[in-house]
Order: structure tokens, then C-alpha cells, then sequence
């Protein structure tokens, strides 16, 4: 087994990665990372001698013209296990560190001058222990990549003893929409192919979120996320006249009630119950002063899934719309009869749910064409200069243009981006494998730390690992693809290829604390001592008990 990267190494391969301030979606700045760890990666003896081995990813429709980086040390005598090792260069900005912003990319610096700063109780006492090191990325995740970059120049100096390939791959735009992980998901699956690798495992160096601060963790899998759509249309009336009509943000606030923190909308995975849906957005859609009641409004929400299907999000969704529709109109209709305003109504009025799959149908059933055809002019003519989430809030709106339909009515479907949830469900030989090393890994770590690792479940801050396979239906993902107006068309999803892979998971990161703050930092004797050795361990240990598993 080889001998874990030095902590003078590593230390100094961290600081230089952390000194690029490469965040996400900043012209050039991502780019600025990828190029330099495809240099690094260059000048290792290894790959100088096998420069082919060394690949830039470009990141499909994309304006930035940016690139993800792989590298692959093949084992000798060759075969086709393969351990993917992989994180994120870019990083989110550092605005919310004051004056101090231009000191966040130097960490040594920065920490030093954090001395003379107020902190917060648990940060000071980080900093005067002298055992964390502060700056934007540290923790999440330049540390991490440092690791994995670290370890592929060990494993490329003897790949004679190696029992697997090893596959580093670095992505851009995780802290985005992680359109790097999602071009680099069709590369994998070409390079399996061509080569007939078996990828047996991916492993992540993402920090902790949210757990006991001083103890590693080992995670086996990672929560979803999607991203429910409500689009309320009113009744357009004069202020005046209110009665007549039916205002879109009392729909929308009444789906508030219904829906913000929800205990119905909170998945659940064994012992473990996580948060509910939290409102994103919400907002009427007028654009200019009028004295009229606004005819639409949108409320997205954040569902963090694990068990759910698209399908089964999308029918809370619909029951809780049409339970919106009517506390609306019954709210609506209780403070007329109080207030004796009448008007001709010749009969009880019914709110409409429908989902953007059902309007498409709608608006194709009146033009005479296919479903298909419907979005593709409607798309054009949107601005390419709003963002992802209004392009696809205004292609619902044109649809409902199209379809001539009037409210009260509420629109359900999706918005980018969607992470499905990554569990280790001990379904497969993989999985079986992944757990038993994992099991080792914290035996092991009680011989180099006071607190043991512990193995988590279900990493809760939404990562990558989300695309290494799909676990479940190909119809429940088509639930996703046909309620999500921008679909194949501004959001590209490998769909096809994460039905074709089944890649186990395992997160294997530093103890670090107030990721995207700036107090960000990492434990420094854990992520140089500590860490290394366990991390080398479990790329050691999988292929060979993988192996063991079948005879």
C-alpha cells in the first residue's frame, strides 16, 4: 500500500489551490483552476510519460466555455476495477467577508488577521487553538481536491501495487447547477466503454454539514433535491371592483401556508427524518405599477428527498394546490358575504390544477400538433439573458398564453436543478463492499483519533454523488423531464447514462466548520494526520474485498 501523502505536501498543494479564486459562474476564474490542476497533473512523472491519460472535459452549452479535469493511473498488470476519486475546484464568493475579502483566498494570511477580529464564540475558540485553518474553500472543497491530487501522485509512483485504477476527476459549477458533473457524467460512461472498466466506487471529499463538529464522518450516500414549481393564476379586476376578481398572490400565499415547512413534505430514510419544503421564491408576476388585482404569481420551493419519487413530489404538490384553490376562493367568498357585496355568479367557482405536462397536452390538443412541438417555439423566443429560473417561470406563463386558459387556476411542475438521492441501499455487491470498508475505515481511525469516525447514511449537503446512477424507475424520471419546461433545451440532463450507471458512493472528507461563511475553516491536524491514511486505506481496501466477495 502506498505511503499517504506527506503533510508538508499536502499543506503546500492545499494553500496554492486555495490562492485561485475560482468562483462559480466568475468569467475565467474556474478555468483559471482547471488549468492548473491539469498542469500540476501534467508534470507528475507519470503523466509526462503518458500525457493521453490526462483529459479535459468542456462543459457542454456552456457560455463560460469552461472545463472539468480527469486523470486515470492504470494498474500493472492492467485491469478493469476503477475507483473514481472526485470533488469541485470552484468555490462560492467571498462578499461576506467584509473588508476582509481580499484576504480569502490566503489562508495563512487571513487567519492570522482574523486575531483581530470579533468572532463568533465557537470560531474564536478554533483560532486560538491553533488547529484550524480559516479562508473561502478550505473546507469546501480545495482541501479535499488537494487530497485526492495528493494521492494520485502517490499511486502514479507504483502502479505495480496497485489493486484497482484510480480516476481523479475535478468538476467545475458544483456550487451552480453542477453543469460540470453533468457533462462529466456522458465522459464517464464513453471512457468505461472504450476502455471496459468497472467502476466499483466514487469517493468525495466534501467536509461535514451540520454534524458534531470535532468527529469525522464517513458518509454512504446523498440526499436529493428538486425543485417544486406553483404557478397561481388569479382573476385580473379593478381594486374596485375586488370581488370580481381573485387575486394571484392570495393564491400564492394561501400554497404558502399550506406547503412552507410542511411535516407531510419531509422525507424520511431509516431512522433519519429530514427538513421539509422551503420556499425559494415568491412573487407576483406584474411588472409595472397597476391598479388591478395582479393576475399570477410563482412560489418555488427547496424538497430535499431520499425515498420520494418525482411522481410522489409531484402528487403532494397537486393535492396541496387544490387545497390552496379553495382555502383562496373560500377566503375570498367569507369576507364578501361579511362585508354584503354581491355580484351575478350563476355558480360556485372551481380552482384548476394542472401540470406543465397537462398544459403542454392542452395547448397541442388546440394547435393541432404534438406535445413536442409545443416548446420549442415558445422556448425561442425567451430572453437569453434572464436567469435559468425566470426562462423557465416565463415559458410556464407563455404556455398558459398559449393555452387561453383563465384562473383561478394553479400550474405545478419543476425547475432546475435536480440532484436525485444516492443511498446505499445494500442492494448490490457494490454496496455491500462500500459498507465493509467503511466499517474498517472507523475501526482503523481509532488508532489515529481520540473520536472515531462514524458512518452517516445520507450526506445531507447536496453534492455530485447524486449523478454516479439513478435508483429507481426510468418513468419516474420522465415525472422530472416532462414538467420541467426547460428540459433538453436550456437544462441538459445525462438521463440515459445515469440509467446506465450504478456506481456506489462514499463521502470521505476533513472536519470542517461554517462552510460558505466567512468563518469557513478546517482542522488542520485532522485533515494532515488524520484523514490520509484512512482515505489511502479505503482505496486500498475495495477492490480487494470486492474481489473476496466472489467466491
Amino acid at each position: 500500500m502506498p505511503h499517504p501523502p506527506s503533510p508538508e505536501r499536502l499543506f503546500s498543494l492545499c494553500i496554492d489551490l486555495a490562492s485561485i479564486p475560482s468562483v462559480t459562474g466568475l468569467p475565467g476564474r474556474e478555468n483559471e483552476a482547471a488549468y492548473s490542476i491539469y498542469r500540476w497533473l501534467g508534470d507528475l512523472p507519470y503523466f509526462h510519460e503518458r500525457p493521453e491519460n490526462i483529459f479535459l472535459i468542456p462543459v457542454q452549452n456552456d457560455g463560460l466555455k469552461r472545463h472539468c479535469i480527469a486523470a486515470l493511473v492504470e494498474a500493472d498488470p492492467p485491469c478493469k476495477e476503477t475507483i473514481i476519486i472526485t470533488g469541485h475546484f470552484d468555490v462560492v464568493d467571498a462578499k461576506g467577508y467584509g473588508s476582509l475579502e481580499s484576504l480569502a483566498f490566503q489562508p495563512q494570511n487571513y487567519t492570522e488577521r482574523l486575531k483581530k477580529e470579533a468572532l463568533p464564540k465557537d470560531a474564536r475558540a478554533d483560532l486560538e487553538s491553533g488547529q484550524y485553518l480559516f479562508g473561502r474553500g478550505m473546507a469546501d472543497m480545495k482541501y479535499g481536491l488537494a487530497l485526492e491530487m495528493a494521492c494520485m501522485e502517490k499511486f502514479s509512483e507504483s502502479p505495480e501495487k496497485m489493486q484497482a485504477n484510480l480516476l481523479f476527476l475535478a468538476v467545475c459549477d458544483e456550487e451552480g447547477m453542477s453543469a460540470g458533473m453533468r457533462s462529466a457524467v456522458p465522459w464517464l460512461r464513453g471512457l468505461q466503454k472504450k476502455k471496459n472498466l468497472e467502476y466499483l466506487v466514487c469517493i468525495n471529499t466534501e467536509p461535514s454539514v451540520g454534524e458534531s463538529a470535532e468527529r469525522g464522518y464517513l458518509y454512504l450516500g446523498t440526499i436529493g433535491k428538486i425543485m417544486p414549481l406553483f404557478f397561481c393564476v388569479g382573476r385580473e379586476a379593478h381594486v374596485g371592483e375586488y370581488f370580481k376578481g381573485i387575486s394571484a398572490p392570495l393564491i400564492a400565499s394561501c400554497l404558502m401556508t399550506l406547503v412552507e415547512g410542511d411535516a407531510e413534505s419531509a422525507d424520511r430514510w431509516k431512522d433519519r427524518v429530514f427538513p421539509p419544503m422551503a420556499c425559494l421564491k415568491l412573487a407576483d408576476l406584474r411588472e409595472q405599477y397597476a391598479v388591478t388585482l395582479p393576475e399570477m404569481a410563482v412560489v418555488f420551493f427547496n424538497s430535499l428527498v431520499v425515498q420520494k419519487t418525482p411522481g410522489q413530489v409531484l402528487e403532494y404538490m397537486n393535492k396541496r394546490a387544490e387545497e390552496a384553490l379553495s382555502r383562496a376562493l373560500a377566503l375570498r367568498e367569507g369576507e364578501r358575504q361579511k362585508l354584503s357585496f354581491s355580484f351575478d355568479q350563476e355558480e360556485k367557482e372551481q380552482g384548476v390544477v394542472l401540470t406543465i405536462q397537462e398544459l403542454i397536452q392542452d395547448v397541442a390538443g388546440q394547435k393541432g400538433c404534438l406535445p413536442q412541438d409545443v416548446l420549442g417555439p415558445i422556448l425561442s423566443g425567451i430572453h437569453s439573458g434572464k436567469t435559468i429560473h425566470d426562462r423557465g417561470i416565463e415559458a410556464v406563463r407563455l404556455l398558459l398564453r398559449e393555452s387561453n386558459r383563465r384562473g383561478p387556476l394553479i400550474i405545478t411542475g419543476f425547475l432546475p436543478p435536480w440532484y436525485p438521492p444516492r443511498c446505499n441501499r445494500d442492494a448490490s455487491r457494490g454496496d455491500r463492499v462500500i459498507r465493509m470498508v467503511a466499517q474498517e475505515i472507523v475501526e482503523e481511525s481509532a488508532d489515529l483519533t481520540e473520536e472515531p469516525l462514524e458512518i452517516k447514511e445520507v450526506f445531507e449537503g447536496i453534492m455530485d454523488l447524486s449523478y454516479m446512477g439513478f435508483q429507481g424507475e426510468e418513468h419516474d424520471m420522465e415525472a422530472v423531464a416532462a414538467n420541467m419546461p426547460l428540459w433538453g433545451a436550456d437544462y441538459h440532463f445525462p438521463a440515459e447514462d445515469l440509467l446506465s450507471l450504478d456506481v456506489p458512493v462514499m463521502n470521505l472528507g476533513p472536519i470542517g466548520k461554517d462552510v460558505h461563511q466567512y468563518t469557513e475553516r478546517i482542522n488542520l491536524s485532522y485533515a494532515l494526520h488524520v484523514l490520509p491514511p484512512l482515505f489511502v486505506k479505503a482505496i486500498e481496501r475495495i477492490p480487494k474485498v470486492y474481489r473476496s466477495l466472489l467466491y
